[in-house]
């Protein structure tokens, strides 16, 4: 880098400050690791990966933008969760309208089949003021956990939370649309262990966010991330092996995110993820019963979501911005700044 030149036009201030970092950046850029030209070059080219693209539920392209739509929803229906389980013929998604009749906008879920795309009613809104969201499926497939949102309720914002969030609960309902109940008051985003002992999911207070678990069948909840530990937290998942948890949380709340030399040098040069697009997030890992948090890697992504690769080696990233294959152990990160959505992901075995 020939930092005199570059250096040489920018104002006074900026000037002293790149200059003073500089001697960080060279030790952090040396010890990165060589990130790999694309998803192929990590070996990640037929990774099956089902989410919303646009309005629809999509095979996501890690290549290329191309998406490979599973659903035709027609206007003004629109995808918004998808939850799906290898080893599973069908995926659970959340899709959104408006109430029958008229009244406010929510979602439904309905079952889809991954071969063929056919989609069936699951279980709908029993009045206009719900939207049900953040299907899963129960390990056995005999069962599917959401989230009940209260459209109409007071809002809860906790400190430094960039959105509020509606008050909501976590349910189950059989497979066949049967016995709808309630499993915990308040909570949100839920995922099941793999082997079904436990629930994961996220709460928000207005003393902050949290990620909690309970047993099967009930019994004391376990806090794993404490409130105030983070601005906001969401999409909390078991890996496959049922030992780790992921989640996302923003670069912002108490000793969440401490900027590297690269950021700093970022904010010199330009508007950040945070100016453009709201605070960035990051994905973080855990072991299942809340010790070893950290950070997976640094990826600022826009409201993302995160999932776990079949062998629980690798980390799907999926933002508004652009999406991120994360090593989970050496934090190794493949940018896909073309694939870019919203809403929960579920990364399945290759399908051919």
């Amino acid at each position: 880098m020939q930092l005199d030149r570059l250096t040489s036009r920018l104002p006074t201030a900026r000037r002293a400050t790149l200059l003073a970092v500089s001697a960080g950046l060279a030790v952090a850029f040396a010890a990165l690791p060589a990130l790999p030209l694309g998803a192929q070059d990590a070996g990640l080219a037929d990774a099956a990966i089902l989410g919303v693209a646009g309005r629809q539920v999509a095979w996501l392209n890690l290549e290329a933008p191309r998406p490979k739509n599973l659903t035709n929803l027609p206007a003004p229906a629109g995808a918004l969760d998808v939850g799906a389980r290898p080893g599973l013929e069908r995926a659970v998604i959340s899709v959104a309208g408006p109430f029958p009749g008229g009244g406010q906008r929510g979602a439904d879920l309905m079952l889809l089949d991954l071969t063929s795309g056919a989609t069936s009613t699951l279980t709908t809104r029993l009045e206009a003021r719900e939207s049900l969201l953040s299907p899963t499926w129960w390990p056995d497939g005999n069962d599917v956990l959401f989230q009940r949102v209260d459209l109409l309720g007071q809002t809860v914002g906790a400190p430094g939370q960039e959105v509020p969030r509606y008050p909501s609960r976590i349910e189950v309902v059989r497979a066949n649309g049967d016995d709808r109940v309630t499993l915990v008051a308040d909570g949100r985003e839920p995922t099941p262990a793999p082997d079904g002992s436990r629930i994961v999911f996220a709460r928000t207070t207005n003393t902050g966010a949290s990620i909690l678990s309970v047993a099967n069948g009930g019994g004391p909840e376990q806090v794993l991330v404490a409130p105030g530990r983070f601005a906001d937290v969401a999409y909390p998942r078991f890996s496959p092996s049922g030992d780790q948890i992921a989640f996302v949380a923003p670069q912002s709340g108490l000793n969440s995110y401490a900027p590297s030399p690269a950021t700093l040098l970022a904010h010199l040069f330009g508007p950040s993820v945070a100016e453009a697009h709201g605070i960035p997030w990051d994905p973080w890992i855990m072991n299942a019963d809340g010790s070893n948090l950290h950070r997976a890697a640094v990826v600022g992504g826009d409201e993302p979501s995160v999932s776990w690769s079949p062998d629980g080696a690798f980390l799907f990233v999926y933002s508004g911005i652009g999406s991120s294959v994360v090593d989970a152990r050496s934090g190794e990160t493949t940018p896909l700044t073309f694939v870019t959505g919203y809403g929960p992901t579920a990364w399945l075995p290759s399908q051919g």
